[in-house]
């Protein structure tokens, strides 16, 4: 007797999915392969949206945010006669890659976890093409040094997700950091040092550092190191360099680290224009700007974007948007903090910091895992509870897997 299709646990089915959501921004630069992915990406979203509204008894929580966020800016984006075609086609990857990760993780996070490892040739073939091309493979209008994975700055957004992914799964699988992970983690800091990306290189160090520095799977985190009181310092710290203009405060930062000078003179430009746009319309916002309408905005073909992750987020939504994104975090960060003592928790949390720090200087746009990566945190308790392949051995010829999984905390 046939066993019955289940859809959640079809490695092919996820692992098309998965990569009709992510396209490498290099096949944009060919037609045929960037309108296959636009439709790709826009069936995927219609089928996870059929199963969440067909198969689904309750809406979860992670879905009512997703839908909350890219509702916001739809909402203002139509309000304002903005382009909604142009939305779509920049969101579709991300919003369905939230309700992946929504859907997955509730029903099958072991094959979530297993089909992701997919994207890790991407990491791969990229540093090829840094290494092959050192100059840039190709020019994206804007600038040259665009590989596999497009401009360098962006691309820890993409390459960040994918190795903490690799992680979670090497613990899952291997009780610790297997040697396909650490070879994929020394790739990581391989092509943030090669594309010479200081943001990136700021982004990969703090949460390689913050997670080997109390990487002991059952270690508790200190009270204080949560995701909400990490949204709360690079609010702060926003306020005082875009609004305030108190560089000074982080001069060991800026200048050891980010390797810029003190004065940010084209940043705080497009920090002070941008800042007028918000005062004119700050509950809502403008909706989804394209490039294009920001070079406009700015009188500037390179600033394509405010060069700040809330100052991006205000002038898409408005406060609205702004009170959609805390709720996210709001809600991630009470699941977050039972989950804090496994290894798994501390990668998703880690993760999001270096976000939140890297978004300091950078609207964090051309990314699609950003999203789900707090989607992952709202459901970390659902990766926990797959816990560790303890030991493995062989039993007539076939290996066994001994599964420690941990309590389930009911707190």
């Amino acid at each position: 007797m046939k066993e019955k299709f289940d859809v959640y646990r079809s490695k092919p089915l996820v692992i098309i999915i998965l990569l009709f959501l992510l396209k490498p921004a290099y096949f944009s630069t060919f037609s045929m392969l960037d309108k296959l992915y636009t439709w790709g990406s826009f069936l995927c979203t219609l089928f996870l949206l059929l199963l969440v509204f067909i198969t689904k008894r309750s809406i979860t929580t992670p879905m009512k945010w997703t839908f909350a966020f890219y509702g916001t800016i739809l909402i203002s984006t139509i309000y304002h006669g903005g382009n909604v075609y142009q939305f779509m086609n920049n969101n579709f990857g991300s919003l369905a890659m939230c309700l992946l990760f929504s859907l997955w993780l509730d029903k099958s996070p072991e094959t979530l976890i297993e089909c992701f490892a997919v994207y890790e040739i991407y990491v791969y073939i990229n540093l090829l093409t840094i290494i092959m091309f050192p100059d840039g493979l190709y020019n994206n209008g804007t600038y040259y040094h665009c590989w596999f994975l497009g401009y360098k700055n962006p691309q820890i957004r993409t390459i960040l997700p994918i190795m903490c992914m690799s992680m979670i799964r090497s613990y899952w699988k291997t009780s610790r950091i297997s040697i396909s992970s650490w070879l994929l983690i020394i790739c990581c800091v391989l092509t943030f040092t090669l594309n010479n990306s200081a943001t990136s290189l700021v982004g990969i160090v703090l949460f390689l550092g913050l997670f080997f520095l109390v990487n002991k799977k059952a270690k508790e985190l200190p009270k204080v190191v949560t995701l909400i009181n990490g949204l709360y310092v690079s609010v702060v710290a926003c306020i005082a360099i875009v609004l305030f203009q108190k560089q000074y405060l982080f001069t060991n930062i800026i200048q050891g680290w980010l390797n810029r000078d003190l004065t940010f003179t084209t940043r705080v430009k497009i920090w002070e224009s941008s800042w007028e746009l918000i005062k004119e319309k700050p509950l809502l916002g403008y909706g989804f700007l394209t490039s294009s309408d920001y070079e406009e905005i700015f009188n500037s073909k390179y600033a394509t974007h405010p060069h700040n992750y809330y100052m991006y987020l205000t002038i898409m939504g408005g406060i609205c948007l702004l009170a959609v994104l805390y709720i996210g975090f709001f809600n991630a960060n009470k699941v977050l903090k039972k989950t804090s003592s496994a290894v798994h928790g501390k990668i998703i949390l880690f993760a999001l910091y270096s976000f939140l720090i890297m978004g300091l200087t950078e609207s964090l746009t051309s990314t699609v895992l950003l999203y789900p990566m707090l989607i992952l945190a709202m459901k970390s308790q659902n990766i926990v509870d797959l816990g560790f392949h303890k030991e493995v051995f062989k039993f007539r010829g076939k290996t066994v897997r001994l599964i420690n999984r941990p309590k389930k905390n009911n707190s």
